[in-house]
């Protein structure tokens, strides 16, 4: 199996984003770049499949803390992990 990191450029654009921090990773790729995206993906297949807007504000706000921050967090979470851990793999392989 390739490891994530086994391009250079990879590998140093993930220690400029690990310098800014899991928190930040969080926000910005997990609950601003999956989770609201995911949330509106779905309140838009619910319009496009004929649900009048007037009946989308609350399934909305549900799914933009479901999916939009609860979602988003685990995501990221998890995406984090798996990069820390596909970058200790690399470096294992390295030494």
């Amino acid at each position: 199996m390739a490891n994530f990191f086994s391009n250079a450029s990879t590998a140093q654009r993930w220690e400029r984003t690990r310098l800014q921090g899991r928190r930040s990773y969080i926000v910005k790729f997990g609950i601003l770049g999956w989770g609201i995206p995911v949330a509106l993906a779905v309140t838009g297949l619910d319009v496009y499949h004929g649900t009048p807007l007037s009946e989308l504000a609350v399934p909305l706000a549900i799914r933009l803390v479901l999916f939009g921050v609860l979602g988003g967090i685990a995501f990221g979470a998890i995406m984090w992990k798996l990069s820390e851990w596909s970058r200790a793999r690399a470096q294992k392989t390295v030494s």
